[in-house]
């Protein structure tokens, strides 16, 4: 995974899951990212496992029509 700020490569596995140095994002953003890691590796439902709310979450930041078009998109692909 690249830092689109920096262009740096970053690692997704970091001591105690901290998000890796050069993480220019906040930890709600890390938390769906681990969720998605923890998705793609056992296949297994981990929509908040990671401690930010969840795609069903009103913290994002995107309106109610974007947010529900996310959660639409997350079910086609069994995430949600």
């Amino acid at each position: 995974m690249k830092n689109e700020h920096t262009g740096s490569e970053m690692c997704l596995s970091t001591k105690f899951g901290y998000p890796p140095k050069g993480w220019t994002h906040g930890g709600t953003l890390w938390g769906l990212t681990k969720d998605f890691k923890e998705f793609i590796q056992t296949a297994n439902k981990s929509n908040n496992n990671n401690g930010y709310g969840g795609l069903y979450s009103t913290h994002w930041g995107y309106s109610k029509v974007d947010m529900k078009e996310i959660q639409e998109k997350a079910k086609t692909l069994k995430y949600l």
